[in-house]
């Protein structure tokens, strides 16, 4: 799966104004600023995931420790696993949806520009 730079936008807790200007900005970007922009967005993609991680092995222990699991050494490995799984469902999903709605928008612009041409003819 090709990740790109506007799917990271989209995925990131980034503020929409700063968001929405990125996004239309970005094709005029210069291929220094785009790389830039990209190393940016991935180290941040790093550490949400890092914190993340860190967080659900954090509740993990709380859970052993009520005696609702049990510890072993794979246990943060699978937990940066299982982070990292669900935030590649979650970029193919945010461009599944996308391409249902490029779909639906072209279908949309192909219907009304049909409707436009045809004139529906009336049996009796």
């Amino acid at each position: 799966m090709t990740v790109t730079t506007q799917n990271l936008l989209k995925y990131l807790p980034i503020d929409d104004k700063i968001r929405q200007e990125t996004l239309v900005k970005l094709a005029g970007y210069s291929p220094q600023q785009k790389i830039s922009l990209d190393e940016t967005l991935w180290l941040m993609v790093h550490e949400l995931l890092m914190v993340q991680s860190q967080y659900e092995f954090e509740l993990a222990l709380l859970e052993i420790e009520k005696g609702k699991g049990e510890m072993d050494n794979q246990l943060y490995p699978r937990i940066k696993e299982q982070v990292y799984m669900r935030f590649l469902r979650d970029i193919a999903e945010n461009k599944e949806a996308e391409s249902i709605e490029d779909i639906r928008l072209s279908l949309q612009k192909l219907i009304k520009k049909n409707t436009g041409k045809q004139t529906v003819k009336k049996t009796n």
